[in-house]
């Protein structure tokens, strides 16, 4: 697991063989194939029991008088969270914490009142075991969209060939089963039933 950025070098470096993720500039279709999956939503997300988590939904003016954890700059999250307060016209927060490391974010948080973006998918899996809170706000929590990226020119194996496929199969079914969050929508128990089974 990790940043786009972060799996497509390892990539790069045949460290692995495929990886979920989102295009980034070193992408080369010469090099790669990419399969867009869907078009990924955030959710800004605080520790369990956050102060903000059963306030009303937050606009940019509050969210930038508080403290963040959140990828470097560059990264789509990063540039996502920025356009937050340019659009309003608003600086960026006075506490930011720095990290493209998504297991560093996962664990500073609940240590603190920090706030991160994280995927919409992390999150809903995230509040189903009870580790964190999705932070109801007034934003289009649109993404970026991602998909499968695996090196053209490498032998597709056996066990790689029958991965593939499962894929293709696994998001087809959930892509009509898990409802997109709204700008202020929090979890349903629907969408919090079908990730609670990887809680245990």
């Amino acid at each position: 697991t990790g940043s786009s950025q972060h799996l497509f070098e390892s990539l790069s470096r045949s460290e692995i063989e495929v990886m979920f993720g989102r295009v980034i500039p070193a992408f080369s279709s010469d090099a790669f194939s990419y399969h867009e999956i869907e078009m990924e939503r955030f959710a800004i997300v605080g520790r369990k029991d956050h102060p903000r988590a059963k306030a009303s939904p937050l606009d940019a003016e509050a969210l930038q008088k508080l403290d963040w954890v959140i990828q470097n700059r560059g990264s789509t999250l990063r540039l996502w969270f920025e356009a937050i307060f340019s659009s309003a016209d608003l600086p960026l927060p006075g506490h930011i914490v720095n990290t493209n490391s998504l297991l560093m974010i996962l664990a500073y948080l609940p240590r603190s009142d920090a706030l991160s973006v994280i995927s919409e998918a992390v999150a809903l899996q995230q509040a189903a075991c009870g580790q964190l809170s999705i932070i109801a706000v007034t934003l289009d929590l649109g993404g970026a969209a991602y998909g499968l990226i695996r090196p053209r020119h490498r032998p597709v194996s056996p066990a790689l060939s029958s991965f593939l496929e499962m894929c293709e199969q696994h998001f087809a079914a959930i892509s009509t089963a898990v409802p997109a969050l709204g700008p202020t929508r929090l979890p349903t128990q629907q969408s919090s039933e079908l990730f609670a089974r990887h809680c245990s």
